[in-house]
């Protein structure tokens, strides 16, 4: 694409201020007829300037000139009409110019960083000033009724270093404005010269609070950037305090008694003979407008507090401002929280200190990817992040991120300049820990042994003890942001990365042993996951999402005897639904095998061994999911619910047994409550194995039911399978729309906050059928596709098996019949290594299909051969029907005369809930005329009168020697 080459190029935006506040006032009609005649007299001034118009977006323009001459005559001509017109109400529009090389692209923007620092320019004007640049100064010679008036150096959000400005004053425009939105650079505190990244909100708040109230504390975990957002609002409000900004930096006192005077050195006040320090200082604050600024107060917050006081009451004219990572709890505190960034914040602020340095990192995905991992284990706290930049420099990307499991010997270069605690990321950690008394650091200790994220009662009884003492410890940790406590109700408690790998190299144990300390929460996470069964599948995920990392921790470790292997055992049974909803059974799997291997003989045991059949059918591993299965039915200590698992296993969907009773009867009984998850699922399970029967009134009725009873008791999972399995029965009932309704559902809600991925993939095979019936065969590709994209991506053997069908079927309607056979040999290989009869002839089905179609009658013959043969001796009308219906098709395509009395016999005996689709019937329509010509119409209608005599044993008969014939 071509793009203009770059070239110097004045820059203006324009920005109607408080337009939101204007907008309320005068309502949306009123707002529309003002803002059309703001941008009337914005273009005629823009034209008469010679200006381009590049953008406009809601109430701003971006504009450019070539002549900045010309730019300053616009900006003069437009905010003169503008201030000439009579507004329903005050309409004041701020402007910012700045001058440098800009590129334009192909679509007519700019792709230039003097155009971003005019609209920094332009965000810390008011409304009616126009600020420029000396950039735009040094190219041009004002007119003669311009004046501009300098406004000093200021620092620019996002651009490092400071920029003069000037404000332009022509005859007709306002004059006489507050202090810039931007940062002096002459305010005399030790700002760094590099851009703060992120904050904007905290920013904002903290600017408005010190404009309001007298005192303001920014509280947050050490490292956090407390002390670089304290100085960075104070500098952009330095002329609201024109008679001092001061800094007194606490860390290095240790004696309360020397605040004070650490405080009066920091504002310039020395001992006067026959006065006491504190009069003296306290006098001076009162003089003028003042802020004091009482940096990193954690270890002296007591006389702090008192000063604060002491200066809250007696200096109506000093704001003080403290940082720490626990709050003063003095009067009048207004807080502000600095949390660690959020991560696209914390990967900008790597790239820009890495770059700063002289590190050139790849945009590219990898490198993305590695920042993302590195800004989430550094906890996106701004300290961690900076050393980690200067080891980007020095390391390079890849040694970096492989050093953070040693994070505290890795993160050592800080500045040499800064305070001893932010030179070192291990001394920014002891600084805040050293803090805590020994009972507190007992606490830490066992607390940062929780990975996940735990309600404040649940850790409290994890740590065992007094209650209070371990109340108060908790609340004490969280003062001093060691331990977080998110907004959620109830609350819930998590620790750094950062801190916790700190504590649990350094902090003693107290003669507690790790293993001890798992035990106790291994126990805990087995009573308390077990005790959710009866809640809703929402409360019972949003529980295991937050504590899967220690479930995960819980199920892992070694086991040093029987009794925690047991409880290991259980407690991964537990939580197997969570790995199943999220798509991770290979894990499920080793999980469950290693658990079973570990554990003795019982109940436990036999529950683990379960589920483990239950992930096995999921993985295609059918052999062993049976083996499994079995054991679990023949051992003495297995309980009900491993029972009603195992009886799921080895009773499969499409299978209807022959002869006794239906093992699902049992497995109903035995699951309990009609309402429990585990009835549903036998529920739905026998409404699948009606369908496998022909009879699709009877499962639709089941499904439904399943469905009104799980969505009534929050069994989600169950309700969006039985969507799923209701979408399929509605389709071979012929009921098109219904069945598109409800797999749409059903997809939509395994996409939702429960996640079952699962299920959306296979209402993606129901969806893509339904395509094809509407003759969209494009949307049914895309719909297949993306079913096997998911199967793969799940390690779903059985789903990819499913998906080959269906990207084969969409193929065939694309006129692509060479990726349809290659994907029914697929779909049948797959099918044939899974052992599942209805896959596989399936796919058979469709090679003769396509096969005959193309004259290839061996091809066909072996197909329709192979169909026959497996589904013959098993008692599934569907199947059966499907292998007569092909013989027929295949034998009438030969020619053969009698293929015209199978023809009959399938017609009489097809179930309701028939698979067949149009493109089948045709095919046989087809064939069946042929014979039609050959043979005379009333020949083969005696024919088909005599098959449909025949019974189902006659038909097969009939089948296998057309297929001898064939042969």
């Amino acid at each position: 694409m071509s793009r203009v080459a770059a070239r110097d190029t004045t820059f203006c935006f324009t920005d109607i201020a408080g337009s939101t506040d204007i907008l309320r006032r005068i309502g949306e009609a009123r707002y529309d007829e003002l803002l059309e005649r703001h941008r009337d007299l914005i273009r005629r001034a823009l034209r008469a300037a010679g200006g381009q118009e590049i953008k406009t977006e809601g109430d701003g323009f971006f504009v450019t000139f070539d002549d900045p001459e010309g730019a300053l005559r616009f900006v003069v001509s437009a905010q003169q009409a503008l201030g000439a017109e009579a507004w329903p109400v005050s309409l004041r529009v701020r402007m910012g110019l700045h001058r440098g090389p800009g590129t334009r692209r192909y679509d007519g923007d700019y792709s230039s960083l003097a155009a971003h620092q005019a609209a920094r320019v332009t965000a810390a004007a008011h409304g009616g000033q126009v600020v420029v640049t000396d950039a735009v100064v040094r190219a041009v010679e004002p007119p003669a009724d311009v004046r501009l008036v300098h406004l000093g150096p200021h620092r620019l959000r996002d651009f490092d270093g400071p920029v003069e400005l000037l404000q332009l004053v022509a005859p007709g425009m306002a004059d006489g404005f507050p202090p810039l939105r931007a940062t002096r650079e002459d305010h005399g505190l030790p700002l760094p010269r590099s851009s703060m990244v992120g904050r904007d909100e905290e920013l904002r708040a903290l600017r408005e609070l010190l404009g309001s109230h007298p005192f303001v504390t920014l509280h947050g975990p050490g490292g956090v950037g407390k002390t670089r957002l304290a100085l960075e609002a104070a500098a952009s409000m330095a002329a609201s305090f024109p008679d001092g900004l001061h800094l007194a930096e606490l860390s290095p006192v240790g004696d309360p008694a020397l605040v004070m005077a650490t405080v009066a050195a920091a504002v310039g006040v020395a001992n006067v003979p026959g006065r006491r320090l504190d009069e003296v200082l306290l006098a001076t604050l009162r003089s003028g407008l003042r802020l004091l600024i009482l940096d990193s107060a954690e270890r002296v917050l007591d006389p702090v507090a008192e000063l604060v006081e002491e200066i809250v009451r007696t200096c109506p004219g000093c704001s003080v401002l403290v940082t720490t990572t626990e709050l003063v709890r003095a009067r009048e505190e207004r807080v502000v929280n600095v949390a660690p960034l959020p991560e696209p914040d914390a990967v900008r602020l790597l790239v820009h200190r890495a770059s700063m340095r002289g590190a050139d990192v790849d945009p590219g995905a990898a490198a993305t990817t590695a920042l993302t991992t590195i800004a989430q284990r550094l906890d996106g706290i701004p300290l961690a992040l900076e050393l980690a930049a200067g080891r980007i420099a020095e390391l390079g990307l890849d040694a970096t991120l492989d050093g953070l499991d040693d994070r505290f010997e890795l993160l050592t270069n800080g500045w040499r300049t800064a305070l001893p605690r932010h030179r070192t990321l291990e001394g920014m950690v002891e600084w805040t820990v050293s803090l805590l008394d020994q009972s507190e650091q007992q606490l830490l200790r066992r607390l940062a042994t929780l990975r996940g994220r735990w309600k404040t009662r649940d850790a409290i009884t994890v740590y065992g003890g007094e209650e209070s003492v371990a109340e108060a410890a908790l609340q004490r940790l969280v003062d001093r942001s060691l331990v977080s406590l998110d907004d959620e109700d109830p609350p819930r408690l998590r620790m750094f990365d950062t801190i916790r790998a700190y504590v649990e190299a350094r902090v003693d144990l107290d003669g507690t042993s790790v293993g001890d300390l798992l035990d106790v929460k291994r126990r805990w996470l087995r009573a308390h996951i077990r005790g959710l069964v009866d809640v809703t599948d929402e409360v019972l995920r949003l529980e295991m999402d937050n504590l899967i990392p220690d479930l995960r921790e819980a199920t892992t470790v070694p086991f040093a005897d029987d009794e925690r292997a047991g409880d290991a055992a259980e407690l991964t049974a537990l939580i197997s639904p969570w790995f199943e909803a999220t798509g991770l059974w290979s894990e499920a799997v080793s999980r469950l095998q290693a658990a079973v291997d570990a554990a003795p003989p019982g109940p436990q045991r036999a529950a683990a061994v379960a589920t483990l059949a239950q992930h096995c059918v999921l993985l295609g591993d059918l052999a062993t999911a049976r083996e499994l299965a079995q054991n679990v039915l023949v051992d003495p200590d297995a309980e009900s619910n491993a029972r009603v698992l195992a009886l799921l296993t080895l009773s499969p969907p499409t299978e209807v047994p022959v002869d006794g009773a239906d093992p699902l009867g049992e497995a109903l009984r035995l699951a309990g409550r009609p309402e429990s998850t585990l009835a549903l699922m036998v529920r739905s399970r026998m409404a699948q194995r009606a369908l496998a029967r022909g009879d699709a009134a009877s499962a639709i009725a089941g499904l439904e039911d399943v469905i009104d009873v799980a969505r009534a008791n929050g069994r989600t999972v169950v309700w969006i399978q039985g969507l799923v399995n209701l979408g399929s029965a509605l389709l071979r009932a012929g009921r098109i729309d219904d069945a598109e309704a409800a797999l749409s559902e059903g997809r939509a809600a395994a996409a939702g906050d429960i996640g079952v991925p699962q299920l959306r993939a296979i209402s993606l095979t129901g969806l893509s059928m339904i395509a094809l019936y509407r003759g969209d065969a494009a949307a049914a590709l895309a719909f297949a596709e993306e079913r096997l994209s998911l199967a793969r991506q799940m390690t779903d053997l059985l789903g990819q098996a499913t998906a080959h069908v269906a990207v084969a079927n969409a193929s065939l309607a694309l006129g692509d019949r060479t990726r349809a056979k290659e994907e029914n040999r697929a779909a049948h290989e797959a099918f044939h290594k899974l052992d599942l009869l209805d896959g596989s002839a399936t796919a058979l089905f469709n090679l003769a299909a396509l096969a005959d179609g193309e004259g290839d009658t061996g091809e066909a013959t072996r197909a329709v051969s192979d169909l026959l043969r497996a589904v013959a001796p098993r008692e599934n009308p569907v199947l059966r029907s499907l292998a007569l219906f092909a013989v027929a098709a295949v034998a009438a395509g030969r020619g053969i005369a009698r293929a015209a009395e199978l023809v009959g016999a399938e017609e009489k005996l097809r179930p309701e809930a028939s698979p067949l689709d149009p493109a089948d019937l045709a095919w046989i329509d087809v064939r069946v005329d042929e014979l039609e010509t050959a043979l005379g119409r009333d020949a083969v209608a005696a024919a088909r009168a005599r098959g449909a005599a025949l019974d189902l044993e006659g038909a097969l008969a009939l089948a296998e020697a057309l297929v001898l014939e064939l042969i």
